[in-house]
């Protein structure tokens, strides 16, 4: 009898690569799970992985800690390591073996994996029709159809399911199910279109008209009472912006644990991820500057900044990639008239470090939490954007506090720009990050710049 780790060693292992991968989310959910059970229950205490035959009678077994190992055939008799199912099929005695073999962390984040050995001589042990071969072996995944035999009508259908994953599979449903003023809303389970830092968005569709919308979930969880109030305040704050490149809400709902804000679907991936492709040029680049603009002098008229203007909070609307959208409006902050008028107020020192503007990032290096400043400082985020737009990369990098100390005392560096000759580039994003916020263009001004005027002709 070979041991579990001289079976492990003996194995041929084939990656399946017909089964659906599982969400990061989805794994994260159950690693948390893991470790708990790991530290709470003893491993042997319940199935690890489930199997149901679909014989005459219906035949079901498990493997756990201390029983890793099961063959399937038509030899008659039944011990713990043997499955009978009776002589009325084409399979061998001995027809494959199923295995659980534990591992760290394992494949897809689990403390143990499954598989089938085909042990019959014609070769006939299938999963999800996909023939596993003799001798070898296959890894299962959650709610895999194994098939013994090569003639259908004399073949045995087995179902695999991973007890562990069920459970996580279940409570997610449970987390993500919609509470009863939001029940024109459906979830697409484990369908994940994004992470935050504060949330995960799912994709969903309006149950009466089968639309899709995206989901937005935060979870109390992670965070503190007055932080989690803060960053739910996002859904009173989009609801009020209605604009043709501000992503579209629908509704929302704040529960003590969670708050969930029902959003535009689109389709088109981020600004980030088409930089990344280097897909962008000058005159689609322009094209697609003016939205944004027109999205920030909207919110400015209106008393909002945004804070965290940035390629990821930017989304294409569709895959013709001609509209762009802001998106992600948690760190939104709205101003007082007096600020509106250019006098500095102190606010939280807050937004995404590589396009931070040069009075955050000296309140940071200062130590400050709090520190005065306008609604500017998504001018100096969208100059950043331009630059990062038009050269595929981002004009201060490195580490965290490298980076603040560049914004406060470098200057930008041009000469990218100005080797595809785009001086008018360099005027516009130059007057965009002034170091003096007086200075800098507002949305205003930025919409009427010499940068702009191939669009409007």
């Amino acid at each position: 009898m070979l041991t579990q780790n001289q079976t492990f060693k003996k194995m041929k292992v084939k990656r399946q690569k017909s089964g659906k991968p599982v969400k990061n989310h989805f794994v994260q959910e159950y690693i948390k799970y893991r470790r708990r059970v790991n530290a709470q229950t003893p491993e042997n205490a319940t199935p690890i992985a489930s199997f149901r035959i679909d014989c005459q009678p219906l035949v079901t077994f498990f493997l756990n800690e201390t029983k890793k190992s099961v063959c399937v055939g038509t030899l008659p008799g039944c011990n713990e390591g043997r499955i009978f199912v009776g002589e009325d099929y084409m399979i061998d005695k001995i027809h494959c073996q199923f295995v659980l073999v534990k591992t760290n962390p394992g494949v897809q984040g689990c403390n143990y994996t499954t598989f089938v050995r085909d042990i019959s001589f014609n070769s006939s042990t299938f999963v999800n029709n996909k023939r596993v071969g003799y001798g070898q072996s296959m890894e299962l995944h959650g709610q895999d159809m194994i098939r013994i035999g090569e003639h259908p009508d004399k073949s045995i259908k087995i179902r695999y399911s991973n007890s562990e994953f069920n459970y996580i599979r279940e409570k997610m449903s449970l987390k993500y199910q919609m509470p009863d003023p939001l029940r024109n809303y459906t979830v697409r389970s484990e369908e994940s279109l994004g992470k935050g830092a504060h949330g995960i968005v799912m994709n969903g569709f309006q149950n009466f008209s089968n639309g899709e919308v995206a989901c937005k979930y935060i979870f109390r969880e992670s965070m503190s009472q007055e932080l989690y109030d803060r960053i739910s305040e996002e859904a009173n704050i989009i609801s009020k912006l209605k604009h043709e490149n501000i992503v579209v809400f629908y509704d929302s709902w704040k529960g003590p644990e969670r708050t969930i804000i029902i959003l535009e679907h689109m389709t088109g991936g981020s600004l980030q991820s088409f930089i990344n492709q280097d897909q962008i040029k000058f005159d689609d680049w322009t094209d697609l500057a003016r939205q944004i603009c027109g999205a920030i002098q909207y919110m400015h008229e209106n008393g909002y900044m945004h804070r965290d203007i940035k390629a990821s909070n930017v989304m294409f609307s569709d895959r013709t990639y001609k509209v762009v959208k802001l998106i992600d409006f948690g760190l939104t902050k709205s101003f007082t008239k007096a600020e509106k008028l250019g006098d500095p107020i102190e606010y939280t020192a807050t937004g995404t470090i590589a396009y931070m503007s040069c009075e955050i990032a000296q309140g940071l290096l200062d130590g400050k939490r709090q520190c005065h400043y306008t609604c500017a400082v998504d001018m100096w985020s969208f100059g950043i954007l331009n630059y990062h737009a038009l050269t595929g990369h981002l004009p201060f990098t490195g580490e965290d506090n490298q980076v603040l100390g560049s914004i406060v005392s470098d200057e930008i560096n041009y000469s990218p720009l100005l080797e595809l000759n785009l001086q008018c580039a360099v005027d516009f994003i130059s007057g965009l990050c002034q170091k003096d916020p007086e200075s800098r263009l507002t949305a205003s001004q930025a919409m009427e710049h010499a940068f702009f005027s191939e669009v409007k002709q």
